[in-house]
């Protein structure tokens, strides 16, 4: 698998993208379903490195599966989102709702289904849900240009 030309830069951007959205959703379900302050800062280390291992992969291989960067781009072009602040506005909140939607059914589901039923592992989704894809959200909006640029760097294609 070659990193040169644009599936080379796609697959750079997604892997870059799911590090950081790794690193910002794994803070934020430390915070959400720890409690912080009473835990040792091993303990806190290891929970969160356990979230990060497990959420690159997923999301790596959902960004593989979903095309939700179109959907994102047929989506800003129907809203005619013609300035560029305003496509990545709306890429970036489609990338959210999809792929942090998906990434965190499958790793809540992966983390807790062995020792919980469907229900109870359903509704710790929809209580994290919202938080998780407003995070998303922020970190896809401030991050995918770095990822692109990093990603371009890499791959050596630019996609203008």
């Amino acid at each position: 698998m070659s990193n040169k030309g644009p599936i080379g830069f796609q697959r750079m951007t997604s892997l870059f993208m799911n590090i950081f959205i790794g690193i910002v959703l794994g803070s934020v379900f430390l915070f959400l379903t720890h409690d912080v302050s009473a835990m040792q800062a091993n303990e806190i280390a290891r929970v969160f490195i356990q979230s990060l291992i497990m959420s690159i992969p997923v999301g790596y291989a959902v960004g593989d599966f979903l095309p939700s960067m179109e959907w994102g781009q047929r989506i800003a072009e129907r809203l005619h989102a013609t300035s560029r602040f305003a496509r990545h506005l709306v890429i970036s909140l489609t990338l959210a709702i999809v792929n942090i939607t998906v990434i965190l059914t499958l790793c809540m589901l992966i983390a807790l289904l062995a020792n919980m039923n469907v229900v109870d592992v359903i509704a710790i989704i929809g209580t994290l849900w919202a938080p998780a894809v407003l995070a998303g959200f922020v970190a896809i909006l401030a991050l995918l240009p770095v990822a692109q640029k990093l990603a371009s760097k890499v791959s050596g294609f630019s996609p203008s």
